[in-house]
């Protein structure tokens, strides 16, 4: 795994990577994206969002860990191209 940490200090750059994780996450299937945003952004937990969609919560767990690797991975490919 890449350490990008040096890297995405300044502000023209932490514009960008908003814009390429805005793009990335719009790309995700809606059942993982909503997964994602209810798990990272809205800190529900895995029960809760597993009663919201209706699935297990092992599905919830699938869904949120598919979509940060997908997410990893547009990042790595933005970061390496930088």
């Amino acid at each position: 795994m890449n350490d990008w940490s040096g890297r995405i200090d300044g502000s023209g750059l932490q514009g960008e990577l908003r814009r390429v994780m805005t793009d990335a996450i719009d790309a995700l299937p809606p059942d993982h994206r909503t997964a994602l945003v209810l798990h990272d952004v809205e800190g529900m937990s895995d029960a809760d969002i597993a009663e919201v969609l209706g699935v297990g919560p092992s599905a919830v767990r699938a869904r949120v860990h598919r979509s940060r690797l997908f997410l990893r991975q547009r990042l790595s490919t933005h970061l390496d191209s930088t």
